[in-house]
Protein backbone atom coordinates (compact mmCIF):
# COMPACT_ATOMS: atom_id res chain seq x y z
CA UNK A 1 0.00 0.00 0.00
CA UNK A 2 2.87 2.52 0.87
CA UNK A 3 4.70 1.91 -2.30
CA UNK A 4 0.97 1.36 -4.38
CA UNK A 5 0.68 5.34 -2.98
CA UNK A 6 3.69 6.82 -3.85
CA UNK A 7 3.91 5.24 -7.22
CA UNK A 8 0.57 7.57 -8.05
CA UNK A 9 2.68 10.55 -6.82
CA UNK A 10 5.98 8.93 -9.21
CA UNK A 11 3.34 8.75 -12.26
CA UNK A 12 2.32 12.42 -12.13
CA UNK A 13 6.14 13.30 -12.03
CA UNK A 14 7.31 11.56 -14.95
CA UNK A 15 4.58 13.02 -16.89
CA UNK A 16 4.32 16.94 -15.71
CA UNK A 17 6.18 19.39 -13.49
CA UNK A 18 5.39 19.10 -9.58
CA UNK A 19 3.28 22.73 -10.44
CA UNK A 20 0.85 20.88 -12.04
CA UNK A 21 0.14 18.50 -9.27
CA UNK A 22 0.34 20.47 -6.10
CA UNK A 23 -2.55 19.43 -4.47
CA UNK A 24 -2.13 15.44 -5.40
CA UNK A 25 1.38 16.07 -4.19
CA UNK A 26 -0.26 18.18 -0.90
CA UNK A 27 -2.89 15.62 -0.47
CA UNK A 28 -0.53 12.84 0.05
CA UNK A 29 2.80 14.32 1.36
CA UNK A 30 2.22 14.46 4.88
CA UNK A 31 0.82 11.04 5.06
CA UNK A 32 3.45 9.34 3.40
CA UNK A 33 6.09 11.01 5.49
CA UNK A 34 4.16 9.69 8.22
CA UNK A 35 4.52 5.95 7.02
CA UNK A 36 8.10 6.42 6.10
CA UNK A 37 9.10 7.31 9.43
CA UNK A 38 7.46 4.47 11.00
CA UNK A 39 9.35 2.07 8.53
CA UNK A 40 12.54 3.66 9.03
CA UNK A 41 11.92 2.39 12.93
CA UNK A 42 12.73 -0.64 11.73
CA UNK A 43 16.07 -0.13 9.52
CA UNK A 44 19.68 -0.30 11.66
CA UNK A 45 20.90 2.80 12.02
CA UNK A 46 23.73 4.64 10.29
CA UNK A 47 23.08 2.67 6.74
CA UNK A 48 23.05 4.67 3.18
CA UNK A 49 19.19 2.22 3.51
CA UNK A 50 17.95 4.51 6.87
CA UNK A 51 19.58 7.56 5.73
CA UNK A 52 17.82 7.91 2.28
CA UNK A 53 14.32 6.96 3.57
CA UNK A 54 15.02 9.84 6.42
CA UNK A 55 15.75 11.97 3.88
CA UNK A 56 12.99 10.89 1.83
CA UNK A 57 10.34 11.50 4.74
CA UNK A 58 11.82 15.50 5.36
CA UNK A 59 11.20 16.28 1.86
CA UNK A 60 7.55 14.62 1.83
CA UNK A 61 6.94 17.19 4.89
CA UNK A 62 7.78 20.12 2.98
CA UNK A 63 4.61 21.79 1.86
CA UNK A 64 6.61 22.95 -1.74
CA UNK A 65 10.34 21.00 -1.79
CA UNK A 66 12.20 21.20 -5.02
CA UNK A 67 11.25 18.75 -7.52
CA UNK A 68 14.85 17.89 -8.91
CA UNK A 69 14.67 16.80 -5.00
CA UNK A 70 11.73 14.86 -5.08
CA UNK A 71 12.16 12.99 -7.88
CA UNK A 72 16.22 12.51 -7.08
CA UNK A 73 15.24 11.07 -3.37
CA UNK A 74 12.16 8.87 -4.88
CA UNK A 75 14.58 7.32 -7.49
CA UNK A 76 17.20 6.74 -4.72
CA UNK A 77 14.63 4.97 -2.51
CA UNK A 78 13.24 3.39 -5.60
CA UNK A 79 16.55 1.55 -6.00
CA UNK A 80 16.41 -0.01 -3.01
CA UNK A 81 12.78 -1.25 -3.49
CA UNK A 82 14.70 -3.30 -6.56
CA UNK A 83 16.99 -5.19 -4.00
CA UNK A 84 13.76 -7.05 -2.42
CA UNK A 85 12.45 -7.93 -6.19
CA UNK A 86 14.03 -11.45 -6.18
CA UNK A 87 11.76 -13.26 -4.24
CA UNK A 88 8.54 -10.92 -4.39
CA UNK A 89 5.58 -13.08 -5.97
CA UNK A 90 5.42 -12.30 -10.34
CA UNK A 91 2.58 -9.70 -9.79
CA UNK A 92 4.43 -7.71 -6.75
CA UNK A 93 7.49 -7.65 -8.50
CA UNK A 94 5.70 -6.32 -11.73
CA UNK A 95 4.50 -3.55 -9.68
CA UNK A 96 8.22 -2.69 -8.01
CA UNK A 97 9.31 -2.95 -11.19
CA UNK A 98 6.76 -0.42 -12.56
CA UNK A 99 7.44 2.11 -9.61
CA UNK A 100 11.70 1.95 -10.52
CA UNK A 101 11.23 2.86 -13.94
CA UNK A 102 8.04 5.25 -13.56
CA UNK A 103 10.80 7.00 -10.50
CA UNK A 104 13.67 7.32 -13.10
CA UNK A 105 11.54 9.28 -15.85
CA UNK A 106 10.59 11.78 -13.04
CA UNK A 107 14.36 11.62 -12.12
CA UNK A 108 15.17 11.77 -15.33
CA UNK A 109 12.82 14.82 -16.44
CA UNK A 110 13.71 17.05 -13.09
CA UNK A 111 17.30 16.69 -14.79
CA UNK A 112 16.96 17.67 -18.17
CA UNK A 113 14.87 20.92 -16.88
CA UNK A 114 17.95 21.31 -14.54
CA UNK A 115 20.81 21.22 -17.09
CA UNK A 116 18.56 23.36 -19.34
CA UNK A 117 17.69 26.20 -17.10
CA UNK A 118 21.53 26.16 -15.85
CA UNK A 119 22.13 26.40 -19.82
CA UNK A 120 19.47 29.36 -20.10
CA UNK A 121 21.47 31.32 -17.25
CA UNK A 122 24.61 31.16 -18.48
CA UNK A 123 23.26 32.05 -21.80
CA UNK A 124 21.52 35.25 -20.62
CA UNK A 125 24.35 36.07 -18.13
CA UNK A 126 26.23 37.34 -21.31
CA UNK A 127 23.58 38.92 -23.17
CA UNK A 128 21.41 42.35 -22.75
CA UNK A 129 18.14 42.56 -22.75
CA UNK A 130 17.75 43.37 -26.67
CA UNK A 131 20.14 40.59 -27.02
CA UNK A 132 18.16 37.87 -25.46
CA UNK A 133 14.86 38.78 -27.20
CA UNK A 134 17.07 38.46 -30.99
CA UNK A 135 18.22 35.12 -29.90
CA UNK A 136 14.61 33.75 -28.26
CA UNK A 137 13.46 34.92 -32.18
CA UNK A 138 15.87 33.15 -33.73
CA UNK A 139 14.84 30.28 -31.95
CA UNK A 140 11.68 30.52 -32.52
CA UNK A 141 12.66 31.10 -36.30
CA UNK A 142 14.89 27.78 -36.57
CA UNK A 143 14.32 25.11 -34.41
CA UNK A 144 10.57 26.52 -33.34
CA UNK A 145 9.73 26.61 -36.89
CA UNK A 146 10.68 23.64 -38.04
CA UNK A 147 11.35 21.24 -35.67
CA UNK A 148 7.95 21.80 -33.87
CA UNK A 149 4.97 24.45 -35.24
CA UNK A 150 5.62 23.10 -38.97
CA UNK A 151 5.69 19.57 -37.94
CA UNK A 152 2.94 19.84 -35.75
CA UNK A 153 0.82 21.64 -38.12
CA UNK A 154 1.39 18.79 -40.73
CA UNK A 155 0.35 16.12 -38.11
CA UNK A 156 -2.51 17.72 -37.48
CA UNK A 157 -3.72 18.56 -41.05
CA UNK A 158 -3.30 14.82 -41.49
CA UNK A 159 -5.37 14.19 -38.59
CA UNK A 160 -8.44 16.30 -39.89
CA UNK A 161 -8.26 15.20 -43.49
CA UNK A 162 -8.37 11.54 -42.50
CA UNK A 163 -10.85 9.67 -44.15
CA UNK A 164 -11.21 7.58 -41.26
CA UNK A 165 -11.12 6.80 -37.03
CA UNK A 166 -8.97 3.93 -38.11
CA UNK A 167 -6.49 6.41 -39.99
CA UNK A 168 -6.00 9.33 -37.44
CA UNK A 169 -5.17 6.81 -34.91
CA UNK A 170 -2.21 5.86 -37.20
CA UNK A 171 -0.84 9.08 -37.07
CA UNK A 172 -1.23 9.40 -33.56
CA UNK A 173 0.19 6.19 -32.24
CA UNK A 174 2.52 4.90 -35.01
CA UNK A 175 5.98 5.46 -34.74
CA UNK A 176 6.50 7.47 -38.30
CA UNK A 177 4.00 8.98 -40.50
CA UNK A 178 4.91 9.37 -44.12
CA UNK A 179 3.88 13.17 -44.60
CA UNK A 180 4.09 12.70 -48.66
CA UNK A 181 7.73 14.74 -49.19
CA UNK A 182 9.44 11.80 -46.06
CA UNK A 183 9.02 10.40 -42.97
CA UNK A 184 8.23 12.26 -39.45
CA UNK A 185 7.81 10.89 -35.62
CA UNK A 186 4.02 10.07 -34.97
CA UNK A 187 2.26 12.11 -32.54
CA UNK A 188 2.59 9.75 -29.37
CA UNK A 189 5.98 8.99 -29.75
CA UNK A 190 6.93 12.62 -30.13
CA UNK A 191 5.60 13.56 -26.84
CA UNK A 192 6.58 10.33 -25.18
CA UNK A 193 10.45 11.87 -25.79
CA UNK A 194 9.63 15.06 -25.33
CA UNK A 195 11.65 16.25 -28.05
CA UNK A 196 9.70 19.55 -28.57
CA UNK A 197 9.99 20.47 -24.75
CA UNK A 198 13.95 19.86 -25.02
CA UNK A 199 14.82 21.41 -28.51
CA UNK A 200 12.52 24.13 -28.78
CA UNK A 201 10.51 24.97 -25.44
CA UNK A 202 13.08 24.55 -22.60
CA UNK A 203 15.45 27.11 -24.34
CA UNK A 204 13.11 30.06 -24.52
CA UNK A 205 15.13 33.01 -22.32
CA UNK A 206 11.85 35.07 -22.80
CA UNK A 207 10.21 33.69 -18.62
CA UNK A 208 6.63 34.08 -19.65
CA UNK A 209 6.74 32.75 -23.45
CA UNK A 210 8.68 29.90 -21.79
CA UNK A 211 6.03 29.20 -19.11
CA UNK A 212 3.04 29.63 -21.46
CA UNK A 213 4.34 27.32 -23.48
CA UNK A 214 5.64 24.98 -21.21
CA UNK A 215 2.38 24.74 -19.66
CA UNK A 216 0.11 24.52 -22.84
CA UNK A 217 2.76 21.00 -23.95
CA UNK A 218 2.09 19.61 -20.79
CA UNK A 219 -1.62 20.35 -20.49
CA UNK A 220 -1.84 18.30 -24.22
CA UNK A 221 0.81 15.98 -22.58
CA UNK A 222 -1.62 14.94 -20.03
CA UNK A 223 -4.15 14.20 -22.61
CA UNK A 224 -2.21 11.66 -25.14
CA UNK A 225 0.11 9.66 -22.25
CA UNK A 226 -3.88 8.49 -21.34
CA UNK A 227 -3.32 6.59 -24.56
CA UNK A 228 -1.58 3.17 -23.30
CA UNK A 229 0.74 1.78 -26.11
CA UNK A 230 2.05 -1.99 -25.57
CA UNK A 231 4.59 -3.39 -28.03
CA UNK A 232 6.12 -6.49 -28.67
CA UNK A 233 9.91 -7.25 -29.68
CA UNK A 234 8.77 -6.84 -33.31
CA UNK A 235 7.23 -3.64 -32.32
CA UNK A 236 4.23 -3.92 -33.26
CA UNK A 237 2.02 -2.13 -30.97
CA UNK A 238 -1.90 -2.34 -29.45
CA UNK A 239 -3.37 1.01 -28.19
CA UNK A 240 -5.67 1.62 -25.56
CA UNK A 241 -7.53 4.82 -25.18
CA UNK A 242 -7.62 5.42 -20.71
CA UNK A 243 -9.96 7.44 -19.92
CA UNK A 244 -9.34 9.82 -22.39
CA UNK A 245 -11.53 9.68 -26.75
CA UNK A 246 -9.53 10.11 -29.79
CA UNK A 247 -12.10 13.49 -30.19
CA UNK A 248 -10.05 14.86 -26.82
CA UNK A 249 -6.87 13.96 -27.53
CA UNK A 250 -7.32 16.24 -30.85
CA UNK A 251 -9.54 18.81 -29.09
CA UNK A 252 -5.88 19.08 -26.98
CA UNK A 253 -3.33 18.93 -29.71
CA UNK A 254 -5.44 21.98 -31.30
CA UNK A 255 -5.40 24.00 -28.25
CA UNK A 256 -1.30 23.49 -28.14
CA UNK A 257 -0.56 24.38 -31.41
CA UNK A 258 -2.97 27.82 -31.31
CA UNK A 259 -0.77 28.38 -27.76
CA UNK A 260 2.07 28.06 -30.47
CA UNK A 261 0.84 30.27 -33.24
CA UNK A 262 0.29 32.93 -30.33
CA UNK A 263 3.82 32.74 -29.21
CA UNK A 264 5.13 32.86 -32.81
CA UNK A 265 3.17 36.01 -33.34
CA UNK A 266 4.20 37.36 -30.12
CA UNK A 267 8.11 37.39 -30.80
CA UNK A 268 6.99 38.91 -34.63
CA UNK A 269 7.07 35.83 -36.58
CA UNK A 270 3.58 36.16 -39.08
CA UNK A 271 4.73 33.48 -41.95
CA UNK A 272 5.79 29.98 -41.75
CA UNK A 273 9.08 29.80 -43.75
CA UNK A 274 9.38 25.98 -44.25
CA UNK A 275 9.74 24.00 -48.06
CA UNK A 276 9.39 20.83 -46.78
CA UNK A 277 6.61 20.52 -44.50
CA UNK A 278 3.85 22.71 -46.45
CA UNK A 279 0.49 21.51 -44.90
CA UNK A 280 -0.83 24.69 -45.33
CA UNK A 281 0.59 25.95 -48.80
CA UNK A 282 3.93 27.44 -49.25
CA UNK A 283 4.28 30.99 -47.34
CA UNK A 284 1.14 31.02 -45.21
CA UNK A 285 0.31 33.76 -43.03
CA UNK A 286 -0.58 32.36 -39.55
CA UNK A 287 -3.11 34.65 -38.93
CA UNK A 288 -4.59 32.66 -42.07
CA UNK A 289 -4.54 29.40 -40.53
CA UNK A 290 -7.94 27.76 -39.84
CA UNK A 291 -7.63 24.87 -37.31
Amino acid sequence: MLLTELHELVKLGAEKPLAMWQSAYQAKSRGLAAEFSVLTENLESGTGVRENIEHLVEVLKADNPSEADLAKTIFNTAELFKEQTVDLPELEKISVLAFIKDSKKFYDRTQTEEILARERERVKATMSKDEQAAYDRRLFELEGMMYCLEYYLTLYKAIIDAPDELVKRKIIESTEVDCGSGKIPGLWFDFNQDEVLQKFILKILNNDLRQELKTAYYTTKEKIVKIKLTCDKQDSCQAFYEDVTLEEVVAAFKDLIKAFIAAFQKVGIEQLSSYFLTPFGKNTKLSDIKL
